[in-house]
């Protein structure tokens, strides 16, 4: 998706990643020291109040098992999107995972539900604050990446209470993927009012990616 997005020469991303070397080497660019600076031509003076260039790709470190991270991307996020000129603002929050080693965040929280809602959720709830209480007029989208799988939910009030004492459910992926479009669904007409946020929720269908290597055995993944 990142390498798609970056295909528009006008176009500057900001990544949040878990691992920033992997990154790196999937967009070299976003490492590459300045270019040094050319020579001034005689007779002509150099404009020193003029701004460096933005890299194209810029990586920031995003682990959302650490609700910390989360909350320092957030401000990486909020300057990011509130500069720049005229033009599409889009925030993608395309993280998943399902079926996970046995473990939990540093908050307590079920790893398939911290990454599929609860760190989507606080990031998009801070950003809206955020921009709201600087009064950002600019028009952000934000995409929430869900599932199909959500149809497979039975998500209710006495599971999100079992959630919220440490007992995922039987089916996290499935519960995170409807919670997620839930409360986005819920919560789009206030951050479109209050904070020029528009917030979506898009199911991609079966795609290429690493979403299914926890699921399957390894000798067919």
């Amino acid at each position: 998706l990142a390498r798609q997005l970056n295909r528009p020469p006008a176009v500057t991303l900001l990544l949040g990643c878990r691992d920033v070397a992997r990154a790196e080497r999937l967009f070299p660019i976003a490492r590459q020291p300045p270019a040094q600076e050319e020579p001034e031509l005689e007779g002509t003076a150099r404009d020193s109040s003029a701004p460096a260039p933005l890299p194209k790709v810029r990586i920031v470190r995003l682990e959302l098992l650490d609700l910390d991270s989360v909350q320092n991307f957030t401000d990486e996020a909020h300057d990011f999107l509130r500069g720049g000129g005229v033009g599409l603002r889009l925030l993608v929050n395309n993280a998943g995972i399902m079926r996970p080693p046995p473990g939990s965040s540093a908050s307590g929280m079920d790893a398939t539900w911290q990454t599929n809602f609860l760190a989507p959720f606080l990031l998009t709830e801070l950003l809206a604050r955020r921009r709201a209480t600087d009064r950002v007029k600019h028009v952000v989208r934000v995409v929430q990446v869900s599932s199909r799988l959500e149809r497979r939910s039975a998500l209710s009030e006495e599971l999100l209470a079992e959630v919220a004492r440490g007992e995922p459910g039987t089916n996290p992926y499935a519960d995170s993927k409807r919670a997620l479009m839930l409360w986005t669904s819920v919560r789009a007409q206030s951050f479109a009012f209050r904070s020029s946020a528009f917030v979506h929720c898009a199911t991609p269908g079966v795609v290429d990616s690493d979403l299914g290597r926890y699921a399957m055995s390894p000798w067919l993944w």
